[in-house]
This record gives C-alpha cells, structure tokens and sequence, in this order.
C-alpha cells in the first residue's frame, strides 16, 4: 500500500473512488452524534448540535493557543519558543471555563485574535442552515488529507481491514508533518457522545479492498459537509496552494459520485443497514448544486479549524513545521472566500425555500 499526494487526488478517477468511500464512510455513521441538549428547539437536528459543537471546539483550541502564548511571554517558553507539557495541561485545563487573555498586539502568529473569533461567530450563523436542513450527524474522519488515504501499490494484494467505515486501532502511517497526533489539541474536541460499535455489514469495506482511510484520531460526529469541504482544501497540500483547490467541474464530479454511492444505502432498524440499490440512478442536478454549496461552505469552517488548531501546535509541537504560515495561510484562504460562499448558501437557501419540499428535497440524499 502506498499514501496518496496532493496531485493524486485530483485525478477524477480517483476523486470519484474517494467520494464514494466517503460516502459509505458516512453511511456507517449516520446518527451517532448525541440528541440535541433539552435547551435546543425540539426539531433541531443532531447535525445542528455537531455544527455548534464544531465552532465551540475552535474556540477552545483558540483560548488554548491565547493561554499558553501568555505563558511563553510570561517566561515559560524554553528552546525554539516552545512551552513544556505541564504549561500546555495547565491551558488546556484553564481554556473552556473562561475567557482567555488577549496577547499585548492583539495577534498571534501574524493572526488577528480578534478577527479569527469574529470569523466564527459570523461563520457558525452563516452555515447552520446547511446542518439543520438536513441531518442527522455523520461518523466524519475529519482529517482525509492525502497522506490519510491508503491505495494499492504495485498490484499487491490487501484486506479490507480497516477500508471506509471502520476504524483502525492504530495509525498505519508515519507522522505527517503539519497534522500530526496532537493529543492536547485532539483532546479538546471529544466526540458529543461515545459511539456505538460499528454494525457488522458490507458496508464497512468502503471504497474496495485496494483503499483505506486512516488516522481518525480527530474523528467524531459532524455534518457531512466538513468531511468533503476538508478533502477539498487538502488538493492545495500542507504547501497552501489553494490554486489547486477543485474547481467547478471537479466539485460537481465529486458531489455526484458522493451522492450516488450514498443512495445505494439506508437505515433499516436502529443499527442495521441494508443495500437498497446495487447501482443507483444518478443525483439530480439541484442535489449535486446543493452538496458543491454544502462543501465549499465548510471547507471555510474547516479553514478557521485548522487556524485555531495551528495556534495551539505552534507553541507545543515539537515537529520543525512552521504551523504560525500555515494558520495565517488558511486563515488569509477563509478572508479571501468568504464573501463568495456567503452569496452562494444564500441563494441556496432562497432557491430551495421555493420548491415543493424545500430545502430537504434538493439538499439531501434522501427527500
């Protein structure tokens, strides 16, 4: 087996085997996040209460990276500007119960602290219709940057292992440089409750026996969207080549295919899965539209993720990667865009508000 490169997955063949095993991926998954807490409105979807749980685990990982920058000015920081293990418990103990304090400039890594928690205020506002139009939760790995996806090399032959749906016990890959196992950073986002065991089906094969998804050490239940906005940033590589971030045709390509292996399944009992298609007609143009607008929409949030994310690795990951650029590069990606997205969940929104069914007719796989 070999891991993909950036230029591996623009490739459509392979884009549309990633899309499929995404979607069975997400399949497996459907449903595992925990119901909304009793305060949320009764209709509220378990896809909503992931979004929200999505942005508060960005502002952790922001009042994290503020408390121990504090720290390094206040003398804590040793070699290379990093701080010590102790410090970052201690931030990573003081983050969610209160505010943190603001750095003396106002920025960390050349980030506004500011503008970057404005950003996400704005952003959770702006895309929670997309989540509570159409639930519930996915199972969503949350990290399928290339070196993440596994395929056969040299025509030998693999298990199905842990391929799509399952996940593994351990990494089966070395550490990669800008997103590596992070504990104290992967601690402050838990999943909303501890899933069930996977159900026992096909399903679980994924994309076939030649590809595997691995590392799910930030896997928890979220809206589909960031798993296919995420893969979608991760084209440009940890370089920030956003040039090569897909563009239309590659999108729509990959919504089909992501739309047409996911109506091949369906829930049949509580954790019992059925193939109810062997070969599904394909999407609806308004779907494929839809799910292109879904992704876009939260390759942003994932672009305010990864910023917060790289804040906090940038004071205590011992990895030579210069986490400080790649925070103000996908946080400069979110600026750049975000008008742009905005419009288009906008006209997403009044578009579907106008059919018959609505937004969840054209939005999801199932009417």
């Amino acid at each position: 087996m070999r891991t993909l490169a950036a230029a591996d997955v623009a490739d459509p063949a392979m884009a549309a085997r990633i899309a499929a095993g995404l979607a069975r991926l997400h399949a497996a998954g459907r449903g595992l996040a925990a119901p909304p807490p009793p305060a949320t409105p009764a209709r509220a979807s378990s896809a909503a209460a992931a979004h929200a749980a999505l942005f508060r685990t960005m502002r952790t990982w922001l009042a994290m990276a503020l408390r121990i920058e504090a720290a390094a000015v206040a003398g804590a920081a040793g070699k290379g500007g990093k701080v010590g293990p102790s410090v970052a418990r201690a931030a990573v103990r003081a983050a969610a119960p209160s505010p943190a304090p603001h750095p003396p400039s106002g920025e960390l890594a050349g980030v506004s602290v500011a503008a970057l928690s404005a950003a996400m205020d704005r952003w959770e506002a702006a895309t929670a219709g997309l989540a509570a139009a159409c639930g519930p939760a996915v199972f969503c790995h949350m990290d399928l940057l290339p070196g993440n996806i596994m395929v056969a090399h040299g025509g030998e032959e693999t298990g199905h292992g842990t391929a799509g749906g399952a996940v593994p016990a351990a990494s089966a890959s070395a550490p990669v440089a800008g997103k590596e196992n992070a504990p104290l950073a992967a601690a402050a986002a838990p999943p909303s409750t501890t899933a069930p065991p996977p159900p026992t089906s096909t399903l679980l094969l994924g994309p076939g026996p030649d590809m595997q998804f691995i590392d799910f050490e930030y896997a928890r239940p979220a809206p589909r969207g960031f798993d296919v906005g995420n893969h979608w940033c991760e084209w440009a590589g940890l370089d920030c080549e956003w040039g090569r971030y897909p563009p239309p045709a590659a999108k729509a390509a990959f919504a089909s295919a992501y739309l047409t292996e996911a109506s091949k399944w369906e829930v049949a009992g509580k954790r019992k899965w059925s193939v109810v298609a062997q070969a599904a007609a394909p999407p609806s143009p308004a779907a494929v539209a839809a799910l292109v607008v879904e992704g876009d929409a939260y390759a942003l949030a994932s672009h305010l993720w990864w910023t917060a994310w790289a804040l906090v690795q940038a004071r205590v990951s011992p990895i030579a990667f210069d986490y400080g650029a790649y925070a103000a590069s996908r946080f400069a990606c979110f600026v750049e865009r975000e008008e742009g997205v905005r419009a288009a969940v906008e006209r997403l929104a009044a578009s579907t508000a106008k059919r018959a069914g609505g937004w969840r007719r054209a939005f999801c796989v199932a009417g």
